[in-house]
């Protein structure tokens, strides 16, 4: 009698390992689906990082922490009034097509001119295969299609035949923006390059190497969030 139960209890946990696991629900839709009984206590998590104001950022293999977000407040008397976010997309830059659309935040809201905005991006970068080579890049943001500005020129390299994947995290700064509802616009440019064969290289944005050769490439979906403060 011992041995069933010991066979059933480890038969079924091998197949609980496998299945997707439910918190205060019975149709998980995830691997982990969690549903809070109460508004705002959905999970906790003590990392040693946690703290009043954190966000819990993961790494590129998917490891969460805690982490200050860099949000600058002017005064007290500013409040976050509105947020919006998107994923960034997928796009391949040649020696030719250097510029490509990222992503778009569309019917952003302004209701007091005394206000300022903070967009951040993250968009992971890679070249693939890049012998002695250095491709430079940067992001550029549009807001309803002028430019409004433009990051600092990034420098990925590359010694060898492995491919590299460089994030840069970058911060936009917006002051007493006109009301309305505006359209925000991230473009990813390619700039000069250097050596024997950067030039025949694509540059992807958003973007990893899936094997470390350059045979493969799979979509790594970057960030644009926008953060809108007023009186």
């Amino acid at each position: 009698m011992k041995k069933r139960l010991l066979l059933i209890m480890v038969f079924g946990g091998f197949s609980s390992i496998y299945s997707q696991v439910g918190i205060n629900t019975e149709t998980p839709k995830a691997t982990l689906d969690v549903v809070a009984k109460e508004t705002g206590k959905g999970f906790r998590l003590e990392d040693g990082n946690q703290g009043n104001n954190k966000v819990l950022m993961s790494d590129a293999d998917g490891i969460g922490t805690w982490k200050d977000l860099d949000i600058p407040v002017a005064d007290n008397n500013f409040k976050l009034v509105r947020t919006y976010n998107i994923q960034l997309n997928l796009q391949t830059t040649t020696n030719t097509d250097r510029t490509v659309l990222l992503g778009t935040i569309p019917s952003v809201e302004i209701k007091n001119p005394d206000n300022f905005i903070v967009c951040n991006i993250q968009s992971p970068t890679t070249i693939v295969n890049n012998t002695l080579s250095a491709i430079a890049y940067g992001f550029r943001l549009n807001i309803e299609s002028s430019v409004y500005g433009a990051t600092p020129v990034n420098i990925i390299t590359n010694t060898g035949f492995a491919d590299t994947t460089q994030i840069v995290p970058y911060s936009f700064y917006i002051n007493q923006y006109p009301v309305g509802t505006h359209t925000f616009d991230l473009y990813g440019s390619r700039y000069n390059s250097n050596g024997s064969n950067a030039s025949t290289r694509d540059l992807y944005f958003n973007a990893i190497s899936t094997d470390g050769n350059g045979a493969t490439v799979s979509e790594k979906k970057g960030l644009m969030l926008i953060y809108v403060y007023e009186r």
